[in-house]
């Protein structure tokens, strides 16, 4: 409340500041996140994830009910019952592991899905996707959705928060309902079935980050503030 400035990571974020904490409105600024740009190096970790003749689709992140993971596993299983060869590795702990865990088992999806704890490879991991998910139920400004646009991977994510400040539907990305497995695997499949689709969403996403979510950007605007 001493604050000259207070800055917030997207105008989701923004909003619920001013209304949570009576700020005044002209104090509080949209800042968003930034990450550095990925090493160039890279190295294929599609024979180390099984998946060399089937769909790689991903996420990233703590694994907390807030995340939406069931919903993404219970996609999965739904793509799967329509015949598709699937994989889905979900990167990243959390209280919510052992429940995940027992949800895998019970649908039947051990072969389809795999918890993958801490990786240190995340941008070779995410280079390696055939489309990157976001399935929350709550988000700000995600760091692993700007991490998804810097691989250029083709993302679906959930229309929450502040996700469609970073992701234009049908421009950088597929927008879809929270809550909604069958709607997070009907995205899924498009991006599985268009390939050409997929590529252009993708560098959509990558362009929109080096220009706008770059580490270098950041600094210099926090500089200039």
């Amino acid at each position: 409340r001493c604050s000259d400035v207070v800055l917030a990571v997207s105008e989701w974020d923004r909003r619920k500041i001013i209304e949570l904490e009576g700020l005044p409105e002209e104090r509080v600024q949209v800042f968003r996140n930034g990450i550095p740009s990925f090493p160039d190096q890279r190295s294929d970790v599609r024979a180390q994830l099984e998946a060399q003749n089937a769909a790689l689709i991903g996420a990233i992140g703590r694994l907390d009910p807030v995340k939406g993971y069931d919903d993404l596993i219970r996609a999965v299983g739904l793509l799967k019952r329509d015949g598709r060869v699937i994989r889905c590795v979900i990167a990243g702990v959390g209280p919510d592991q052992g429940r995940l865990q027992e949800l895998i088992g019970e649908l039947d999806l051990a072969d389809e899905v795999r918890l993958l704890g801490l990786r240190e490879d995340i941008a070779d991991l995410l280079r390696a996707l055939d489309v990157a998910v976001l399935s929350s139920h709550s988000e700000g400004a995600p760091l692993a959705v700007i991490e998804y646009m810097a691989a250029a991977a083709p993302i679906v994510a959930t229309n929450v928060g502040g996700v469609p400040e970073l992701i234009d539907d049908g421009v950088h990305g597929l927008l879809v309902a929270p809550s909604d497995p069958s709607r997070l695997a009907a995205g899924i499949g498009r991006l599985l079935d268009d390939r050409e689709l997929a590529r252009r969403l993708g560098a959509a996403a990558q362009a929109r980050q080096r220009a706008e979510l770059d580490l270098d950007v950041t600094v210099k605007r926090l500089e200039a503030l």
